[in-house]
């Protein structure tokens, strides 16, 4: 198994009717020598997917248990420990929040919004040579301008500027997470 759950080619959320399209390379066929090693990759994913804290958690605390089930395989610590979390903030008496992100949906939005900006863009900068293919420079700035202009229409949209803050964003997330 890869150390990198990011090299997977797994992707562990749904877009729903607004499917956002990148068009720099056709997606990776991912071979699995057999369904344990399915099972082994996508938990995986799943679980450096929580530690980014970038996806809508429910969605994601339900697709784990579902593939814990459908593989009678135990729940694994994170995922158990993480349910324990959830349950136990649902009945917390603390202080109530507000604004737009007084409940989970606004900030759980949010962090889709800019995980989904940092993935096309992380795919961009890697793949800035082809730029020019699609009108672009092959820059930093054009990535996030190509970037922007993909996701337009989009839940995640956003002006080149935005794409940039996401992306770092979410880059210290990682590397955060990496480092513990």
């Amino acid at each position: 198994m890869s150390s990198d759950p990011w090299q997977s080619g797994f992707i562990p959320w749904d877009y729903g009717e607004a499917q956002p399209v990148l068009y720099l390379k056709p997606p990776r066929q991912v071979q699995y020598a057999d369904a344990s090693d399915y099972f082994e990759q996508h938990i995986e994913a799943l679980r450096a997917a929580w530690l980014v804290d970038c996806f809508p958690r429910v969605q994601l605390l339900e697709e784990a248990k579902t593939l814990c089930r459908e593989h009678n395989r135990p729940v694994p610590e994170w995922l158990d420990q993480a349910l324990s979390e959830r349950l136990q903030a649902s009945v917390s008496d603390g202080p109530k929040a507000r604004g737009r992100q007084a409940k989970e949906s606004g900030s759980e939005r949010d962090r889709h919004k800019h995980y989904v900006r940092w993935s096309y863009a992380r795919t961009a900068l890697a793949r800035r040579k082809d730029l020019p293919l699609f009108g672009y420079a092959a820059t930093k700035d054009g990535a996030w301008e190509f970037v922007s202009d993909q996701l337009r229409g989009t839940a995640a949209q956003g002006e080149p500027p935005t794409i940039e803050r996401s992306y770092h964003l979410i880059r210290r997330r990682v590397a955060r997470r990496n480092s513990k």
